[in-house]
């Protein structure tokens, strides 16, 4: 089951409401709109492991890289998953989101998460919806087919 919550998700894992979230990202190293761009600017160890990807990579299309956050001590306190859902980007409207690419990336995600712990609370912004283009409805049972009772999940949105 998926919750909803109106709120900020980069303040999410920043005041530790959850230890992971997961955002769609394209496979050319942008993150330059939307929810992606905030995670660039709020959380930069998201954009540093997309960075560490190769741009344009049709490969990459299923997969994930992950940004460790840490504290001022450098102790782990969450980690951000960009999730390639989709394999080019851009601003007319069309339907970027592969949803196959995109349930290959959230399962990957789980499986990364499932080392370690017993319970996760996750977040994610509706991924794939927006600049993506995707079906909300489809993406949400997307996200219900991957993620187990082992998983909080958290849907934030700015209103």
């Amino acid at each position: 089951m998926l919750n909803y919550k109106v709120g900020d998700i980069c303040d999410a894992i920043i005041n530790g409401e959850v230890i992971a979230i997961g955002h769609q990202a394209n496979c050319f190293n942008t993150m330059n709109s939307g929810v992606a761009k905030a995670i660039r600017l709020r959380l930069p160890c998201a954009w540093e492991a997309d960075q560490l990807t190769v741009k344009g990579d049709h490969e990459k299309l299923g997969t994930i890289s992950v940004g460790q956050l840490r504290d001022d001590e450098g102790v782990p306190t969450g980690v951000v998953y960009n999730l390639y859902g989709q394999y080019n980007y851009g601003y007319d409207a069309k339907g970027y989101t592969n949803y196959a690419a995109l349930a290959n990336a959230l399962a990957a995600m789980r499986d990364d998460l499932l080392t370690g712990r017993d319970l996760w609370n996750v977040g994610f912004p509706k991924i794939g919806a927006g600049l993506g283009g995707g079906d909300w409805d489809t993406i949400a049972g997307i996200i219900g087919e991957v993620f187990d009772e082992r998983f909080n999940i958290t849907i934030y949105t700015l209103e």
